[in-house]
């Protein structure tokens, strides 16, 4: 009897899920190209995740990795753009995706490269453009999405942006995949895929925006030479006014209590030799390396050489396998210190397959609802801080690890910014005082965080070619 209604209960579950890829089918216009993509979708739907283990946590620097930084659709009057904090950026997401996972499998056809001013003309028809938070080799970016190997790093040796345009009367669905200067373009076969320009204008009519926004090349903001002060074209801006809660970076070490700290490091905590120097911080000797941590919680480990440090992966790890390592390593500090909080970062420094030697540095940086967090760190007697986490690793063994411990908290406290572009005329009377021209690639709300521990408020932080950080607080 028993038996009988587990297979009862069974062949109702692939009922139920025949039904919902069904509806997938009738109602998301898509036609899957392959085995693979229709068991992704399977595994991914609610009737075989209620059967399926779940996973006890979730790493949200890997998820963050997979996800685009923003998607942006362009209905044909306007642009409408979506965050992956916005509770309606999760749908339009899995169809870009479905889109990008079949470009990386080599389902689409090369049609050749583009110049940068084709780039700008497509990105001002009906389409959808996906930024990554980082430029990634291919290959990376295809493993973090379940696909194991790609060819289109033949192409390209890294993806930041992407852009995808409907089907419509003379073409089927294109993608645009650029870094930088480097944009080529691909077509799908319009008998398998289907992406209809009613599709974007129905998404972004039922899910409006909280604001207007442009991108700075459709105005006179854009990259101009006529101009000292410019501002990088891909820039997105709202002209709504924004509301942030002021955080306060809260400590993780307890009460002085060290040892899960220096057991993450594989440091036995006893006994163990240490000192404090005249700076107030307490540093920890064992064989083979040192671990020094700061009164503001600032953490450097440093192996003696190379060949002592800890073994992360193999020498010779393909990107994905190193990148997973270090993030393995990161969240097992970060459980060292007992937040019971996920770790909240992003991977903040491209991951690109080349390598200097066998020497990779990894950086990651906190946010906080959805608002980067800017570690920005300088001293004399110590190497300024510009990450909140950084790793150096050679030949697959960690030699350095800097991490800024901190765990941030809301406050009851919240103010309203000036909008964009009062923002943008700060900085650029600003910046107008320099002789050399300046072009600033990033401009948006978050926090600086320069381990004073004390209450931090939001502010404006522009990003320059070339890495400089400023930050000001601009009242209304």
């Amino acid at each position: 009897m028993f038996k009988e209604r587990i297979k009862s209960a069974l062949i109702v579950a692939l009922i139920a899920n025949a039904l919902f890829l069904v509806s997938q089918l009738w109602l998301g216009n898509m036609v899957w190209q392959d085995a693979e993509s229709v068991f992704s979708s399977w595994t991914n739907n609610p009737v075989f995740r209620f059967f399926a283990p779940r996973q006890a946590t979730l790493s949200v620097p890997r998820e963050n990795l997979s996800r685009p930084r923003r998607l942006v659709i362009n209905d044909g009057s306007l642009w409408v753009a979506y965050y992956n904090t916005d509770s309606s950026f999760d749908a339009l997401a899995a169809r870009a995706r479905f889109f990008v996972s079949a470009f990386l499998r080599g389902s689409a056809k090369r049609e050749g490269s583009l110049t940068y001013a084709q780039w700008l003309d497509y990105m001002s028809e009906r389409s959808l453009y996906a930024e990554y938070p980082i430029a990634m080799a291919p290959t990376l970016l295809a493993r973090t999405m379940g696909i194991t190997a790609t060819d289109i790093d033949d192409d390209l040796s890294a993806i930041k942006e992407m852009l995808i345009l409907p089907s419509d009367a003379s073409n089927g669905v294109r993608l645009l995949a650029r870094n930088e200067d480097r944009i080529i373009m691909y077509s799908f076969d319009r008998t398998l895929y289907s992406f209809p320009e009613s599709y974007l204008v129905e998404y972004s009519r039922t899910n409006p925006s909280d604001g207007y926004y442009e991108f700075a090349f459709s105005t006179l903001l854009g990259l101009s030479e006529e101009r000292q002060v410019q501002l990088d074209d891909m820039v997105l801006f709202s002209d709504t006014e924004q509301t942030a809660s002021a955080i306060y970076p809260m400590s993780v070490i307890s009460d002085g209590d060290y040892s899960s700290i220096l057991n993450a490091f594989y440091f036995n905590a006893q006994p163990l030799r240490h000192y404090t120097d005249s700076d107030m911080s307490v540093n920890f000797v064992e064989n083979y390396a040192t671990i020094k941590i700061y009164p503001d919680e600032l953490l450097e480990y440093s192996a003696i050489s190379p060949q002592r440090g800890i073994r992360l992966c193999d020498a010779d790890a393909p990107l994905y396998e190193t990148v997973n390592a270090a993030i393995d390593f990161a969240e097992r500090v970060w459980a060292a210190c007992n937040t019971q909080t996920a770790l909240n970062v992003l991977v903040s420094g491209d991951l690109l397959d080349e390598e200097n030697d066998g020497r990779r540095t990894i950086t990651f940086d906190y946010y906080f609802d959805g608002r980067p967090i800017v570690v920005n760190i300088e001293g004399a007697d110590r190497e300024a801080m510009k990450s909140g986490i950084e790793l150096e690793i050679l030949d697959g063994r960690l030699v350095s690890y800097r991490q800024l411990l901190r765990n941030y908290t809301k406050t009851q406290y919240s103010e309203r910014s000036v909008n964009f572009v009062t923002a943008l005329d700060y900085f650029v009377s600003e910046f107008s005082q320099r002789e050399e021209s300046v072009v600033i690639e990033d401009l948006f709300l978050g926090y600086m965080d320069s381990g004073t521990q004390e209450q931090l408020t939001a502010s404006w932080v522009a990003r320059l070619r070339g890495g400089e950080i400023y930050e000001r607080r601009i009242e209304q």
